[in-house]
């Protein structure tokens, strides 16, 4: 057993006096928890600096403030995915307005520059798909859905940057590799895309929905 019975671990002066100096605004969020009790935490369970963090209850975003205030801390190229319902527009609002402003600087109520941790920050929206209906679907609505897919894949892999996108496929750019999507099940296109593929310097991650 341990107890962390320093200041900083304190959910009020560095969870919510803190989120309200980020955001400038009073009391946003209830209860945000001290992003040094988190950073503690994560520090203790991933010991990999290129880990990858999931909460699945992303709240105020303070676990991927910690994970950035750990990057900037020990040079770690730590990742976070954060997952929320959106209830009240919480992740609009306050979760990912929070990264983004801790990401690129902040004034706080002083008035005083807040330096910014520096990283990247994607928003993906989710919806669910009928399954039952699938097999019933036309074909241009099954090349819509694996469209929407393909920022999943490109998440997936690591290749976040669109750099071609059409009726037939999409083509996700990272620093290491590309990943190429064809999602129609006729091939007529596909030679074109292959041959877009055989320009790119990268190794390429190629998927075909059939």
């Amino acid at each position: 057993q341990s107890i962390w019975l320093d200041s900083k671990y304190s959910a009020s002066e560095y969870g919510t006096q803190n989120l309200d100096q980020i955001l400038g605004k009073r009391e946003v969020f209830p209860y945000p928890k001290s992003q040094y009790a988190v950073s503690e935490c994560i520090r203790i369970s991933a010991e990999k600096k290129d880990a990858c963090i999931v909460d699945f209850f992303a709240g105020s975003g303070t676990t991927g403030h910690s994970v950035l205030q750990l990057n900037k801390e020990d040079g770690g190229k730590r990742r976070f995915i954060l997952c929320t319902n959106n209830e009240n527009n919480i992740c609009e609002e306050v979760t990912y307005e929070r990264l983004k402003r801790v990401m690129r600087g902040y004034k706080d109520k002083k008035g005083e520059k807040i330096e910014g941790l520096g990283g990247n920050l994607s928003y993906y929206k989710t919806d669910l798909i009928n399954t039952e209906k699938l097999s019933r679907i036309t074909d241009e609505a099954r090349a819509r859905i694996a469209c929407r897919a393909g920022e999943m894949i490109a998440l997936r892999e690591e290749t976040l940057r669109e750099i071609d996108s059409n009726d037939w496929w999409q083509i996700f750019q990272g620093i290491h590799k590309t990943t190429a999507i064809y999602f129609r099940e006729d091939k007529i296109k596909l030679s074109l895309l292959i041959k877009e593929v055989e320009k790119i310097k990268t190794p390429v991650v190629l998927y075909i929905f059939g």
